[in-house]
């Protein structure tokens, strides 16, 4: 007998509720338990890729990504407003830096815009729906679209991963060489 398998497109939201229910429910646990979330994370990524192959490690994703994560990591910083000034911790910056550019990239583009027949009204959703999960919203919204822009051009994940984690690192070492982290998202 063959073994049922979830729809692809719902396996790509995974990783995106393991981390974002295992943050709601860190403040019920022991302060050490963020890395059990964190290790589930990464293990529900791993299944992602194992079974749907979503990532294509090519050179040209960093060529495309890199610039494009600086340009938003340039917009976040002219427009962002919200945050505090509160230094993180040590699982803020792997959650930060490694796990949530993933997570956010395999839930918001690799699932939801495949969704919409026109690709252009997919990735207006999915710029919308990525504000909905930042403070920011003018910023998330246009880093949305930029992130989604490249997924509609190239049709390839990793670049928008790229794109993504290229952001949240150039924001977080301001953040670190200033002091300032108004800018964390």
């Amino acid at each position: 007998m063959t073994a049922i398998r979830p729809k692809p497109v719902l396996m790509f939201l995974t990783p995106f509720y393991v981390l974002l229910g295992g943050k709601y429910l860190a403040s019920a646990l022991p302060a050490n338990a963020i890395w059990g979330i964190y290790t589930l994370t990464a293990v529900s990524i791993f299944f992602v890729q194992k079974e749907q192959r979503p990532f294509e490690w090519k050179l040209s994703s960093l060529a495309w990504g890199l610039p494009s994560g600086l340009l938003v990591a340039g917009l976040w910083i002219l427009l962002a407003k919200s945050g505090t000034d509160e230094p993180r911790r040590l699982e803020a910056f792997v959650s930060y830096l490694v796990l949530t550019p993933v997570v956010e990239e395999l839930a918001f583009r690799a699932f939801l815009m495949p969704l919409f027949k026109n690709k252009w009204v997919g990735v207006l959703v999915s710029a919308v729906a990525f504000t909905l999960v930042h403070n920011d919203w003018m910023a998330a919204l246009l880093a949305g679209a930029v992130y989604a822009g490249l997924y509609a051009r190239r049709t390839d994940l990793l670049d928008s991963v790229i794109a993504h984690a290229t952001t949240n690192t150039t924001l977080a070492v301001l953040c670190l060489t200033t002091g300032r982290w108004t800018y964390w998202g």
